[in-house]
C-alpha cells in the first residue's frame, strides 16, 4: 500500500504540473473551462485530495481532517458550480493557486523528512491561499448574484465560509510558515530526559508511558491488559480505562508479587531514562548518579530561634482542634482512622533530632514550614527563586527547627539574604549533585518526602529523579534501612477506597438534584471494583503516571519494611490549579455543584503535615507502619486519607461529572463570597 500511495502522489504531482502547462499554452481570451479534458483532469485531482481527507479521518495520513474537509468542500463547490461560468481571469487565477499549492505539497509525501521541502510547503500557502481564496470569493459572489433557489443559498453559505474561514485560517498559516522558514533555535537538551523512542531522536512520553503500564501488567500476569495497552491507538484520549485495569490487577494480586512488580517497573523506568550533560548522554539514572558524583553544593545552616508551641491548625488547638477533626470526619472529608490518628498526636509534639528531606520545599501544600515549627531538621530542595528562599529562610529563623539550604560550593554566603541569592538547585538538571549533598548532610532517623509538581512530562521526570535519589540514599548501607518515605496521594488516580467510602459515593449520587443526576446519567457515575477511577482526563496521562509512580514506590517500600506516609490530599486552590482555566472551572468552581470541596493551601498543608508527623513518630500506626497486615498493596491508600477530594470518598467519579462541572464553573463567578449558582450546603 505504501508503494501504491507513493505512485498516486507522483501521478497527482505530475498531473498538477500538466494542468499548469495546459494553462500556459491556452490562448488568452479562451474560456479555460472549455479546454479539452481540463474539467475531467481537475475533478480527478480533486477526487484524490478527497481520498486523502478520508485517510486523515481514519488515521492513515497525518494532518487536520477538519481543515481538509472545509478546504476541499469549497473546491468541490467551486468546481461544480462556479468554474463552468467564471471569467477567464478568475478561472485561471483559481486553478494556478490550486496547482501551485499542490505542487509544493506532494513532494513532501515522496521525499519525507526533507527540511527544504517542508519549508517550501509551509511557506507557499502564505501566497497561494489568499490568491486562491480571494478569487474563489469573487467568483462565488458573481455566481451568487446570478443564481436563485437552493443554489443561491449554497453559494451564499460558501461566500460566508470563505470570508470567516480565511480570517481564522490565514494567521495560523503565517505562523506555521514563519516557524518553518525561521525555525527557533533548538532547545538545549540537558538533565533528566525521557528515553529516545525513534531513530530520529524523538522522546515520546506516550511510548514510554505505555511501556511502563504494559510492563507492570505483564509482571502481574495480566496478559489481556498488557495486550489492550499495546493495541491502544489513542493513548491520550483513552489511557484512563487501561490505567484502571492495571490498578484492578494490582489490587487483586498477592502482596509479595504486587510489590515486587511495582519495584521492577520503577527500576525499568529508572534504567530507561537518560541524563544529558554537556552533550553526553548517560542511560539510566543510577548510572548518572555514579558518573557525576563530585560535590558542587554546600550547606548554609539556618538555626531557628523560636520555640515549639502546642500543635495547631491556624487558630485551632487542643480540644477545638480535635472537634474540628471530628467535624471533618462526620462530613466525610476526613477518614475516621485519619481523624483518630490526628487526635492521638501529642499536643506538645517535638521533632528535634529528626531529619526530613523535602523535595519541593516551596510547595504550597508541602510540610516544610510545619516541620520547622515542630523543631525538625529540614533539608530543603527547591529551584532557584530568591524571593521564595528569602521568605523560607526568614520563616525558619522564627521556628524551633533547623533549615539546611543548598548553596553553590564556594559561594560562602555572608548572611541570610546572600544565602537566598545563592540557594537552590534543580532536581532535573542537578540530579547527581543533589544526591551527593544529601548523602553527606542527612542523618538518621531520616524521612524523604517528594512534594514536587511540574507541568506535563516534567512531572514524570522530576518524580523519577526524586525516586532515583531516594533509592541511592537507601542503598548507601544498613544505616538507611530505617528511612521513611513520604508523599501526598492524589485522588486523581486509580486507587483503592474502603467500603464505607463507596457507600458515601452512592449516597452522594442519590442526593444530587435531579438536573445533576440527568447530566451525569450514562457517564459511569460511580466506579465499581477493587480500584476507584479517580482519573480526570484533562489532567492527562503524564499526571496519572507521575502520581501513580509514587504509589508504586510507596507500596514497594512498605513491603520492604519502610515506614510510608502517603495520605490522600484534598483539592486545593494552588497556583498550578488557578493558572489552568480548565482545572479552575472543573475542579474548583463547577466541581462544588457535584459535592467536591476545595481547601486553602494553608489549611491543607497543616493537616497533611500533622498526618506525616503522626505516621513517622508512631510505630504502630496502621497506615504507615511496615508491620501492618495488608489485604493488597493498594490498601495502604484506602485508609488514613484526609480531606477526601471528590470521588475518593464522597462523590461520583471525576470524569463522570467533569464536563457538567466545567459547564457549571463557566456559568458561575465569585462575588462577595457567593456565586450566581449557589453550591449545595452538603458540599461544604
Amino acid at each position: 500500500m505504501e508503494r501504491f500511495w507513493l505512485a498516486v502522489n507522483v501521478a497527482a504531482w505530475s498531473c498538477w504540473l500538466l494542468l499548469l502547462e495546459w494553462l500556459k499554452d491556452a490562448p488568452l481570451g479562451a474560456r479555460v473551462w472549455a479546454l479539452p479534458h481540463l474539467p475531467e483532469l481537475v475533478a480527478g485531482l480533486e477526487a484524490i485530495c478527497c481520498v486523502e481527507v478520508l485517510r486523515m479521518v481514519v488515521g492513515d495520513l497525518r494532518g487536520s481532517w477538519v481543515t481538509g474537509l472545509l478546504l476541499h468542500y469549497t473546491r468541490v463547490v467551486v468546481i461544480a458550480t462556479v468554474l463552468p461560468t467564471a471569467s477567464e481571469v478568475l478561472a485561471r487565477t483559481i486553478l494556478v493557486a490550486w496547482a501551485a499549492t499542490e505542487l509544493c505539497r506532494y513532494p513532501c509525501y515522496v521525499f519525507k523528512g526533507s527540511p527544504f521541502l517542508l519549508r517550501v510547503r509551509s511557506a507557499a500557502p502564505v501566497v497561494t491561499f489568499p490568491l486562491g481564496a480571494g478569487s474563489e470569493l469573487v467568483a462565488c459572489y458573481f455566481r451568487y448574484q446570478a443564481s436563485d433557489g437552493a443554489l443561491r443559498s449554497a453559494l451564499g453559505f460558501q461566500v460566508l465560509l470563505n470570508v470567516f474561514g480565511s480570517l481564522y485560517t490565514y494567521p495560523n498559516m503565517v505562523a506555521r510558515a514563519r516557524k518553518a522558514v525561521f525555525p527557533p533555535a533548538p532547545e538545549v537538551v540537558s538533565g533528566v530526559q525521557f528515553p529516545k523512542t525513534s531513530e530520529r531522536g524523538d522522546r515520546s512520553t506516550t511510548v514510554t508511558g505505555k511501556a511502563a503500564w504494559r510492563g507492570l501488567a505483564a509482571e502481574l500476569g495480566a496478559a489481556d491488559v498488557a495486550r489492550a495497552i499495546d493495541w491502544e491507538g489513542d493513548w491520550r484520549a483513552n489511557y484512563g480505562r487501561h490505567v484502571v485495569a492495571v490498578a484492578e490487577a494490582l489490587a487483586g494480586a498477592p502482596v509479595d508479587a504486587a510489590a515486587e512488580a511495582c519495584d521492577k517497573t520503577l527500576a525499568d523506568l529508572s534504567d530507561a531514562f537518560e541524563f544529558v550533560r554537556d552533550g553526553a548522554t548517560t542511560t539510566g539514572l543510577r548510572a548518572a548518579l555514579a558518573r557525576y558524583d563530585e560535590p558542587k553544593l554546600e550547606t548554609f545552616i539556618v538555626q531557628g530561634r523560636g520555640k515549639a508551641g502546642d500543635v495547631a491548625v491556624g487558630a485551632l488547638r487542643g480540644a477545638a482542634l480535635d472537634a474540628k477533626f471530628d467535624e471533618l470526619a462526620a462530613a466525610g472529608e476526613l477518614s475516621p482512622d485519619a481523624a483518630a490518628t490526628l487526635k492521638k498526636l501529642p499536643k506538645d509534639l517535638a521533632l528535634h533530632g529528626r531529619c526530613f528531606v523535602v523535595f519541593g520545599a516551596s510547595s504550597e501544600v508541602g510540610p516544610c514550614r510545619r516541620l520547622l515549627e515542630r523543631g525538625a531538621t529540614v533539608l530543603a530542595v527547591a529551584r532557584k527563586n530568591v524571593k521564595k528562599w528569602a521568605a523560607l529562610i526568614a520563616y525558619a529563623r522564627t521556628t524551633a527547627g533547623t533549615l539546611y539550604v543548598p548553596v553553590a560550593l564556594g559561594s560562602g554566603p555572608r548572611g541570610d539574604l546572600d544565602a537566598a541569592v545563592n540557594a537552590g538547585c534543580d532536581v532535573l538538571r542537578d540530579l547527581p549533585e543533589i544526591k551527593t549533598w544529601l548523602a553527606e548532610a542527612c542523618f538518621a532517623p531520616l524521612v524523604v518526602g517528594c512534594y514536587t509538581y511540574l507541568d506535563g512530562d516534567r512531572h514524570v521526570r522530576v518524580v523519577a529523579a526524586c525516586d532515583a535519589i531516594a533509592q541511592a540514599l537507601v542503598a548507601r548501607g544498613s544505616a538507611r534501612r530505617d528511612m521513611a518515605y513520604a508523599y501526598l496521594g492524589s485522588p486523581g488516580t486509580a486507587h483503592r477506597r474502603p467500603a464505607e467510602a463507596a457507600a458515601r459515593a452512592d449516597a452522594a449520587l442519590a442526593a444530587l438534584p435531579a438536573w445533576q443526576r440527568l447530566l451525569v446519567a450514562g457517564r459511569a457515575a460511580v466506579a465499581t471494583g477493587a480500584a476507584f477511577d479517580g482519573l480526570l482526563n484533562l489532567q492527562g496521562p503524564n499526571y496519572a503516571l507521575a502520581k501513580t509512580m509514587q504509589m508504586w514506590r510507596a507500596a514497594a517500600a512498605k513491603h520492604d519494611h519502610h515506614v510510608v506516609s502517603c495520605p490522600m490530599a484534598p483539592a486545593v486552590r494552588t497556583r498550578s490549579m488557578l493558572k489552568s482555566a480548565a482545572r479552575r472551572q472543573t475542579a474548583l468552581k463547577g466541581g462544588q455543584r457535584f459535592g467536591a470541596t476545595e481547601r486553602s493551601p494553608e489549611f491543607a498543608s497543616a493537616v497533611m503535615a500533622l498526618l506525616l508527623m503522626a505516621h513517622v513518630t508512631d510505630p504502630d500506626n496502621a497506615h504507615a507502619s511496615p508491620h501492618a497486615a495488608l489485604g493488597g498493596v493498594l490498601d495502604t491508600f484506602a485508609r488514613g486519607g484526609a480531606l477526601h477530594r471528590a470521588g475518593s470518598g464522597r462523590r461520583p467519579s471525576p470524569d463522570s461529572t467533569a464536563k457538567p462541572a466545567a459547564a457549571a464553573g463557566s456559568c458561575s463567578r465569585r462575588s462577595s463570597g457567593t456565586m450566581f449558582w449557589p453550591a449545595r450546603a452538603a458540599a461544604v
